[in-house]
């Protein structure tokens, strides 16, 4: 009877054990899907404030060079 009151034990145990493995697992991959989102997101913002300020650079050169010419 000890014996298998002593197995039980040790199963119950690895049980729990597991359980909390599997819940730090769980964290861990909403922690970084979290993360893999925010990042991509950052790079996504960059990614578009670049274009923008490339585009109003353009434009103001655009603008600049066409105001010279009508000026000369």
């Amino acid at each position: 009877m000890k014996r298998i009151n002593a197995n039980r034990l040790i199963l119950i145990n690895m049980n729990y054990y597991m359980q909390q493995v599997i819940m730090v697992v769980v964290v861990l991959a909403e922690v970084i899907i979290i993360v893999v989102v925010a990042a991509v997101v950052v790079v996504v913002v960059v990614v578009v404030v670049v274009v923008v300020v490339v585009v109003v650079v353009v434009v103001v050169v655009v603008v600049v060079i066409v105001v010279i010419a009508d000026l000369k």
